[in-house]
């Protein structure tokens, strides 16, 4: 008798473990489950928002030069060349669209102003451009309005106090409206501009002829 109820639990748990192995082979077990989590694809990042950048100052750098130190400070967008005939060293950056110090977003597309030298004109003696108003931009501003005209900035300008903005542009020479020889030959002219530095110290007095012109 009790051989027998030995005989029928054996054969029981035989069926208990069949019907656990047919189980695990359906819905898989070990390491058809991580198998299985491999095969699922990734899920998808989230896009993060653009950042904004500042155009850094590559004046006067090379194309090549202009675009890495675009690319380290965050600029990832496209770029342009455009050629400029002006008194800057060939080959050369001589102005940018955005200028220099604007905050833009960092796919922002970025136009190099690219310096040909001087353009001779061997059946003119000079070709004349009409300097535009300039009072109240950046120096940079200016720059890249004046290289669009085909005009040469000097980027030294001169400095005195004045009640108008710290950085912004209060005087020319030529001034506004003046016709100049942009190129032509060996006769280059270039704008030269006075920059505000802010106010003055309190009961200070400037000159305004030592510090250079003032026509705003």
């Amino acid at each position: 008798m009790g051989q027998t109820m030995i005989g029928h639990r054996i054969q029981s748990s035989a069926r208990v473990l069949a019907a656990l192995l047919v189980v695990c082979a359906a819905v898989g077990c070990g390491g058809g489950s991580s198998s299985a989590t491999s095969s699922s694809p990734p899920p998808t990042p989230t896009a993060a928002p653009h950042a904004r950048v500042k155009m850094p100052d590559v004046l006067g750098y090379s194309v090549q030069l202009a675009k890495q130190t675009m690319r380290s400070y965050g600029l990832v967008g496209p770029t342009r060349e455009e050629p400029r005939f002006n008194g800057a060293t060939p080959q050369t950056i001589a102005a940018t669209a955005p200028p220099v110090g604007k905050s833009v977003l960092a796919d922002s597309a970025v136009i190099l102003f690219v310096s040909q030298g001087p353009q001779t004109c061997p059946l003119c003696s000079a070709h004349t451009r009409t300097v535009p108003p300039l009072c109240g931009l950046t120096l940079q501003a200016a720059n890249t309005l004046l290289v669009e005209r085909d005009i040469t900035l000097n980027l030294h300008p001169f400095r005195r106090p004045s009640a108008k903005p710290a950085g912004t542009i209060i005087g020319s020479a030529p001034t506004a409206e003046a016709s100049i020889v942009a190129y032509g030959g060996s006769a280059i002219r270039e704008v030269v501009v006075t920059i505000s530095s802010g106010p003055p110290p309190p009961s200070s007095t400037v000159a305004p002829s030592a510090e250079g012109p003032d026509s705003c």
